[in-house]
């Protein structure tokens, strides 16, 4: 502080104000970059989506930054007189360029008010006094914009897989340890619940004991949680919450989304299923961008997954979305989807690698609704820390054995990816067995096969497939024929057209 403005600042602090607050030019795009050097730390311009986001002191926000630029601007100009001005001289006589800030005495300065107003620093304050105007706030703000200090990418938060921001730092996934909240980090989206390793949950464990009583499905489930804590895609896989336990499933994950804070998702039915018209809403897979646990509740009755669309998520491939009346851009998706149904929807394709991308849990098992309103409000209410210590837990496990489905999910996949398919009512329709020494070539079979699944609606494999995707879902045995043109061919089955 100066002379007749209370106590003198310390030469230490002035000097390092002084250094950080250069002397600018006296014009609308100097006014940017003293935003900057005020605020050039807490702000951030996203270019390709044309959007501010500001610190909050734990993570990045896009919600009312353009007010809180506007805050900034008008504070930058509050502060001036005691930063950027002090390099001009207050003396009307010592022109600034002779001027030697760093070595001039603060308390023989006088008060801003006492100025002579020919003096260097009047006429720079008078200057600050005229951009004190909505106008001039609002261009300091657009000038901000071009600078190389505040530009960002969109794609550039939230990159770093195993690392989650919580309500008391930053955890290390790969470790369980906390660090301090970092700026540089670019760490938009976060949890508010903190995290402590030794924080139990007993009505959490409790109430999944009841609503899964096997400890393996449980445990199983926790590092189904664990593995969505994390940006990591590398299981390539798709929970799916089936069973008429609906109520349930609701309740799990009412308490999930509330330990996930901003990395849960609600993805809208008709993003992940197929559609005749084409309909989607691009918005719906923008907001996706970052997130890690993406729900899904209840499809439609008979409605089919949008194999390309849901094959991309699962696999962490680039797609195209955009934000409404905003420019198309890719992204790849880093979140878990977890479908919750009790009809189970149609998949796109009935092949074995769709089996291993599809994880079938049941749930079966669920208590008295207002019981089990109350036991989840009360987890929500009071075991939130223990839930992410529960999770982190379970992100451990998966680190160690990875997702290790149980036999009873295997199966259950496989039965309700295969059973009522196109595939299989062809299989028992047109199919007969007959002694397995007999057999039929493929080529012979295909065309009746390609016309029932196109009746179908379906998508169907090629020739040269077909006979091992028997074989793997019937156990239909494939080989050469046994004649002299040894082509493909199918034993133990015909065509029931060709049947004795």
């Amino acid at each position: 502080m100066t002379a007749g403005q209370g106590r003198p600042m310390d030469p230490r602090v002035r000097v390092a104000m002084l250094t950080k607050y250069r002397q600018r030019s006296w014009d609308g795009q100097s006014d940017g970059d003293r935003l900057v050097d005020h605020y050039g730390d807490e702000l951030r311009w996203i270019a390709d989506a044309r959007a501010w986001a500001y610190w909050t002191g734990r993570h990045w926000s896009t919600d009312g930054a353009a007010t809180e630029v506007l805050h900034r601007a008008r504070a930058t100009l509050d502060r001036l007189p005691e930063t950027e001005a002090r390099h001009y001289s207050p003396d009307p006589d010592v022109p600034s360029r002779s001027y030697d800030a760093f070595a001039a005495d603060p308390a023989a300065e006088p008060a801003d008010h006492a100025l002579d107003k020919k003096s260097d620093r009047a006429r720079f304050l008078a200057y600050v006094r005229t951009r004190r105007t909505l106008a001039a706030h609002t261009a300091m703000t657009m000038e901000a914009t071009g600078t190389r200090r505040l530009s960002v990418l969109r794609d550039q938060f939230d990159r770093e897989p195993m690392r989650l921001n919580v309500g008391n730092g930053v955890l290390d996934l790969t470790a369980a340890t906390l660090g301090r909240p970092d700026p540089a980090a670019l760490m938009m989206l976060h949890t508010p619940v903190p995290f402590d390793a030794d924080t139990e949950c007993p009505e959490w464990l409790g109430l999944l004991e009841r609503l899964q009583p096997d400890p393996a499905m449980r445990e199983y489930v926790q590092r189904w949680v664990g593995y969505s804590l994390t940006g990591c895609t590398d299981e390539h896989a798709m929970a799916v919450h089936h069973g008429p336990a609906k109520d349930a499933r609701r309740a799990v994950f009412g308490v999930l989304r509330a330990v996930f804070g901003t990395y849960a998702q609600s993805v809208p039915k008709g993003t992940l299923v197929e559609s005749l018209n084409d309909n989607k809403v691009p918005n719906d897979l923008a907001r996706m961008v970052g997130r890690r646990l993406l729900v899904a509740n209840e499809p439609v009755r008979n409605a089919r997954l949008d194999e390309e669309i849901v094959g991309a998520i699962v696999e962490g491939q680039p797609v195209a979305a955009r934000h409404m009346r905003d420019e198309w851009f890719e992204f790849a998706p880093v979140g878990k989807l977890h479908l919750t149904c009790t009809h189970m929807p149609g998949f796109g394709s009935e092949s074995p690698e769709a089996a291993k991308s599809l994880h079938v849990i049941p749930w079966l098992h669920s208590i008295e609704p207002t019981e089990l309103a109350k036991l989840t409000a009360w987890v929500i209410d009071h075991e939130l820390p223990g839930v992410l210590a529960w999770a982190v837990r379970g992100c451990a496990n998966w680190q160690r054995l990875g997702l290790a489905p149980p036999v009873e999910v295997a199966d259950g996949t496989r039965e309700h990816l295969f059973q009522g398919s196109a595939l299989a009512q062809w299989r028992e329709a047109r199919l007969v067995e007959v002694d397995p020494e007999r057999w039929v070539e493929v080529a012979d079979v295909y065309p009746d096969y390609r016309s029932w699944m196109e009746r179908a609606g379906e998508r169907p494999v090629p020739q040269t497939y077909l006979s091992r995707l028997l074989a793997e879902q019937f156990g239909i045995k494939h080989g050469r024929a046994r004649d002299a043109k040894r082509r493909a061919a199918l034993f133990g089955v015909v065509l029931a057209s060709d049947a004795p």
